[in-house]
Order: structure tokens, then C-alpha cells, then sequence
């Protein structure tokens, strides 16, 4: 079968997923826009597909409801990668988390053995999912994702059911959820799988393409 040449898509990204690995490598800041935009460029390559436009969702604590210093910091720190994402034209989706309670991670904070709970990751597959389904351009027939929870099962086979192509990006064959790998192989025993190294700010890096 041959590939679509030039086919309209878009690439939607969670957050999470795609911050985890920046944070956990310890890349910089700045490198956090050009390291989406070529991954973006490297799958519009692979695919021979025009990708209109990156959009990433994320959920970011209101830190106007709480003054634990931990927290405060962490939202600092996600907020100026959102920002960095703005100004390099990716469109950003975001909602604010409200608090609930837990321990604060600060050993010398006065709130130590207070409580406030932060559900990170909150509503942002849904956000993805609405948006996937409801307010996506209908000139758009390939849908990119880069996920790596089980929640987006249901929304890759919505996708497929309504005849869109829909490819998902990881950056390790097992950060893929079994659950989105039977969603993605069950009319397909055989699923080509391709992976492409680039060169990042530190190291050579393994993506996955399914």
C-alpha cells in the first residue's frame, strides 16, 4: 500500500508523558521546544504527511490556592516549559489543578507533616480526547499522538472507527501500554513498527513509531 503523500495531520502530545523524560534526563529548558519540533520533523519525514500543527496538553497546579515551597518550585519550573512551548508557535492546551491534601516534599517546610494532595496528570487525557473527537479540523486524516496510557485505548479506536489514521510515538517500545497496543494491532496481526535514533542535547535517543 503506499504512503500518503503530504496527508494533513496533527501531532497531540500529553504533557506528562512528554515532560517526564525531559525532566528526567535533566535537558535544558530551552531544549524542550526544538527537541517536539524535530521529533515532529522526523515523523513528518517518516510518514510523507504534513503535520499542520503540534499541540500539547498538560495540567498545571494553581499555585494561587496553596503556599507549599516543593510544589511552588515544580510549578515554576513546568510553567516556564509551557511558556518556551508558546513562543515556539506549538499550541498549548492547559488546565489549573485545584489542591487537595498530602505531605509537602520539603523537608524544612512548616507544612512537612500538613497535607495536600496534586493529581499531576488530571483531565489532560480527556482534554486530548475532546479534542480529538469534537474539535479537530475534518480536513485532518492522520492523528499523531504521543501517549503512553491506557485512557487513550477507546480514543485510538473512535479514531480508526471514524476512518482516520492514527499513529503513536513513544520513547521506548515498553513505555507502550499493552491495552493502546491491542487497540492499534487488532485489525493488523502484523503492525509495522519502525524506530528512528536522533541526536538530541545529550544523548542518542530510541523513538518508536506503531
Amino acid at each position: 500500500m503506499e504512503e500518503p503523500k503530504g496527508e494533513k495531520a496533527l501531532l497531540l502530545v500529553d504533557g506528562t508523558c512528554y515532560f517526564a523524560p525531559l525532566e528526567r534526563d535533566r535537558l535544558s529548558v530551552r531544549a524542550a521546544p526544538k527537541w517536539l519540533e524535530r521529533l515532529s520533523e522526523k515523523i513528518a519525514d517518516r510518514w510523507s504527511l504534513s503535520i499542520a500543527r503540534i499541540h500539547l496538553f498538560d495540567a498545571v497546579m494553581d499555585s494561587s490556592l496553596h503556599d507549599f515551597p516543593s510544589h511552588r518550585k515544580a510549578d515554576k519550573s513546568r510553567k516556564s516549559l509551557l511558556r518556551n512551548m508558546q513562543q515556539a508557535h506549538i499550541a498549548v492546551h492547559f488546565r489549573y489543578l485545584k489542591p487537595f491534601r498530602t505531605n509537602c516534599e520539603d523537608v524544612n517546610c512548616r507544612y512537612k507533616s500538613a497535607a495536600i494532595e496534586v493529581p499531576v496528570g488530571a483531565g489532560v487525557d480527556v482534554a486530548i480526547t475532546t479534542f480529538a473527537l469534537a474539535d479537530m479540523p475534518t480536513d485532518v486524516k492522520t492523528v499523531v499522538l504521543f501517549v503512553t496510557d491506557p485512557d487513550y485505548a477507546p480514543l485510538i479506536r473512535a479514531l480508526k472507527g471514524k476512518g482516520t489514521r492514527v499513529l503513536v510515538v513513544t520513547d521506548s517500545d515498553a513505555a507502550l501500554d499493552p491495552a493502546l497496543r491491542d487497540a492499534l494491532d487488532e485489525h493488523n496481526p502484523t503492525p509495522f513498527k519502525d524506530c528512528v535514533s536522533f541526536l538530541n542535547v545529550h544523548k542518542q535517543r530510541c523513538f518508536c513509531w506503531f
